[in-house]
């Protein structure tokens, strides 16, 4: 072939090149210029609102967060105004939605930059006229976000997980955040504030990202229960951070319950939890059966028992940069039994008491 020839191909083959990347590069700008992004709907939700409205403003709202949850479908934002909301049934949350609290009822359609949980309480009530009820079942494939409420009084029996679990919030092998949300009162059998459910017989896991929440006098369901605050089942994929526990009592885990679960927990507080509680409880800020979470700048003040971890001599819970004062009971700050190989990296311990002999149970 003739030079030529050759160097005449190529520039072909250059210039069809260029001329493919200048049409896709078009095509990019046509797209971003005419073609709108998928936005999320907002539903709105206040407490003298009506179901029967269409939800889609604040002057239309719904009443309830439920007929939100129903009307929403995938990647969908709740906003709920300032108010109390006392469900007569469980809100089932089925599908990856965010649902928010603390839009101020002083204000007629209050914007995002209104919003403060803190300031414009936002409760969800378990105690209806009819009796108590969970207040949350999370069951989605996506994510579901809550932010911004106070969870109280909700409650969940039954005979076996996880129909007595998660008082407050149930997530059902789902990935939850919560953020910003205290917890109070509520009572179950297993994790009276939130219960982390996995299944893993079914390949079925829960996921949760906790954050800035306070979980306060939280009780179980007699006659004993796991994780006042917090019970993480089977659940790895679990971070809390920032939290407080405070003032919750059951008979094991009355701030944190892990079950087979290696959660991480940063940067939280506990405190005078299983003070109350009579009948011999474990555990008061963390109990971890079989359970090798990973436990880092959190401090532990005027608890029964700081952190129990039992049952399994594979387990290895790591317990770095905290602090423990004031606790008593067996092991008053960290009682290690089954074998269980914590690792105790730059803590620091002050006027902690347990009672004499106790140290043949590997307490610290």
């Amino acid at each position: 072939m003739h030079w030529l020839s050759r160097r005449s191909s190529k520039f072909n083959v250059n210039q069809g090149v260029k001329q493919l990347g200048l049409g896709l590069l078009l095509l990019c700008v046509f797209s971003i210029c005419y073609l709108k992004p998928v936005q999320a709907e907002v539903w709105y939700v206040k407490s003298n609102g009506l179901d029967s409205n269409t939800g889609s403003s604040w002057s239309a709202a719904f009443q309830t967060i439920q007929k939100a949850v129903d009307a929403a479908v995938e990647l969908d934002e709740i906003w709920v105004m300032q108010g109390q909301y006392t469900p007569l049934s469980t809100i089932n949350i089925d599908k990856g939605v965010a649902i928010y609290g603390g839009f101020p009822d002083t204000l007629s359609a209050p914007v995002w930059t209104d919003r403060d949980g803190g300031t414009y309480v936002t409760a969800v009530d378990g105690n209806n006229p009819n009796g108590f009820v969970r207040c949350f079942h999370v069951r989605s494939d996506s994510l579901v976000t809550i932010d911004g409420f106070n969870v109280i009084q909700g409650y969940a029996f039954g005979d076996t997980l996880p129909g007595n679990a998660g008082g407050g919030i149930l997530n059902e092998y789902s990935s939850i955040m919560v953020t910003d949300c205290t917890f109070s009162a509520n009572r179950a059998r297993y994790g009276s504030g939130i219960c982390n459910y996995s299944d893993t017989s079914l390949g079925h896991y829960a996921s949760a990202t906790i954050t800035d929440c306070l979980f306060l006098e939280n009780t179980e369901v007699p006659p004993y229960g796991y994780g006042g605050g917090i019970y993480n089942e089977q659940s790895d994929s679990v971070t809390i951070s920032d939290c407080s526990f405070v003032e919750n009592n059951t008979y094991r885990g009355a701030g944190i319950a892990n079950s087979l679960s290696d959660c991480t927990i940063r940067r939280s507080t506990f405190s005078n939890n299983n003070m109350a509680y009579l009948n011999y409880p474990e555990g008061g800020g963390i109990w971890n059966r079989s359970s090798s979470p990973t436990i880092e700048e959190c401090s532990f003040s005027n608890n029964y028992q700081a952190i129990v971890n039992v049952y399994d001599p594979s387990a290895s819970p790591v317990i770095r940069r905290c602090d423990f004062s004031n606790n008593s009971g067996s092991g008053a700050a960290i009682l290690n039994g089954g074998g269980s190989q914590t690792q105790i990296i730059e803590c620091r311990f002050t006027g902690n008491s347990a009672p004499s002999g106790s140290r043949r149970w590997g307490d610290l």
